[in-house]
């Protein structure tokens, strides 16, 4: 079978590779060549789901890798228009090998794959699986996952992360300790404040604030135990020589 592309073919390629070209990037009137073409297709990012739908404007194009189809067995129909399903057709695949779609009598309305492509790079089938071979050679075109490659850039980029995050994770555990100590220190005060209050409280109900202290014996009372003359203290009975007022604030 020739791979030459026939005249209708040809110049429905050159149709196809027209539309992808923008008013704006040629201007009317300007001569476009189909190598122009060419190339700016193959520039364009890799769709798998337009890969191998379209004829290849070269006629003698030997390129593996190349994203239009040659001949009928490297056509793929748009799964989107046709909706075969992503089963090999029986009139096609022959004992485990691919014969011409021209032996399927359906033609392109058959709902089942008439080509490798179409059955390997289906919405269903396509990146399903993980790729076998160690040395892939297919790239992008691959219809296989891969694992992503980590380029020495990638791995500083990485490493510079997890030094930022190991650093602030150093600052969050020196700041919770600070905190820890904050609390401590806040609360020991507290139990010193209380025990300040205890201390200064009224010598008889150990409840009332401070109002007066009495000399020389230097007691402390609230103006509810103390009355307004004493001969002497309440709390130690010693003689009272002067009350002395106090304004205490605790």
């Amino acid at each position: 079978m020739s791979n030459m592309l026939e005249p209708d073919e040809f110049a429905s390629a050159s149709r196809s590779l027209l539309a992808l070209v923008t008013p704006k990037a040629h201007p009317p009137g300007r001569n476009i060549s189909l190598d122009h073409l060419f190339t700016t297709a193959v520039s364009l990012p890799f769709d798998p789901m337009t890969y191998k739908t379209r004829p290849c404007p070269h006629a003698h194009c030997q390129d593996s890798q190349c994203v239009f189809y040659h001949c009928s067995q490297d056509r793929r129909r748009n799964v989107n228009e046709c909706h075969y399903q992503s089963k090999a057709c029986r009139c096609v695949f022959v004992e485990n090998c691919w014969g011409s779609p021209a032996a399927c009598r359906f033609g392109d309305k058959c709902t089942f794959a008439h080509s490798f492509y179409e059955l390997m790079y289906h919405p269903h089938c396509y990146k399903a699986s993980e790729c076998v071979e160690k040395d892939c050679t297919r790239g992008v075109l691959c219809w296989n996952k891969h694992e992503p490659v980590v380029t020495k850039e990638d791995d500083q980029t990485v490493k510079t992360v997890i030094g930022l995050y190991s650093d602030k994770v150093v600052e969050c555990k020196k700041l919770k300790t600070s905190v820890a100590a904050a609390k401590m220190r806040l609360g020991k005060a507290e139990g010193e404040l209380q025990m300040l209050r205890a201390q200064l409280g009224c010598c008889l109900c150990k409840r009332g604030t401070i109002a007066a202290a009495l000399y020389p014996c230097g007691d402390v009372f609230c103006q509810t135990c103390l009355s307004a003359s004493l001969p002497r203290c309440p709390f130690c009975l010693l003689p009272a020589k002067q009350k002395l007022d106090l304004h205490l604030s605790l």
